[in-house]
């Protein structure tokens, strides 16, 4: 951890830096999609098998999209317990197969409440290339999403609020109860 715990360290703050010299007034447009065959609910009688995924995006004053922040709620862990690279695992490959098809704009992708779900319901391996399948998935739509109208958008100058719900949530089964089995 030493050389790494400095290197990402800094290389977080220039990037930063670089980002806050580089910003530009923009619209933020809010749009919310389902995903499916990527995450799903892991337990519960009858678990969800599609997420939603909020989508920001960021439009410079001439129309282009500058970026986006993609919020998916799916633990973002693919690969193997056995995985001993430095990964950012589905988050990583959602980021990097946004980036690749929008091939211009910043692209950041967070977890988001993530809570019960999990990608073991559609995933086929614990592979790099599974985790890119998956990253593609979120990538098409994440793009079909862009394709449609904002839920609401925000002009450049706008304070943009948040607020936060508090989502009750029943306790899990205990192990070996009809719910799990």
């Amino acid at each position: 951890p030493g050389p790494w715990l400095s290197a990402v360290a800094t290389a977080a703050f220039d990037a930063a830096a670089a980002a806050a010299d580089r910003g530009v007034d923009c619209r933020v447009e809010l749009r919310r999609v389902r995903l499916s065959g990527v995450g799903g609910q892991r337990s519960g009688a009858r678990p969800r098998r599609t997420v939603p995924v909020d989508i920001l995006s960021f439009v410079d004053g001439a129309g282009a999209l500058v970026g986006l922040l993609v919020v998916l709620p799916v633990h973002p862990t693919v690969l193997g317990a056995d995985n001993l690279l430095v990964s950012a695992d589905l988050s990583g490959a959602a980021r990097r197969a946004v980036a690749g098809r929008l091939g211009g704009p910043w692209v950041a992708v967070a977890t988001g409440a993530a809570g019960d779900v999990s990608t073991r319901p559609h995933r086929r391996a614990q592979t790099p290339e599974e985790c890119a399948r998956l990253g593609g998935l979120v990538a098409d739509t994440v793009l079909r999403g862009l394709a449609g109208p904002p839920r609401a958008v925000a002009p450049p100058g706008t304070p943009v609020l948040t607020d936060g719900t508090r989502v009750p949530l029943e306790a899990k089964p205990p192990p070996g109860s009809p719910e799990l089995i």
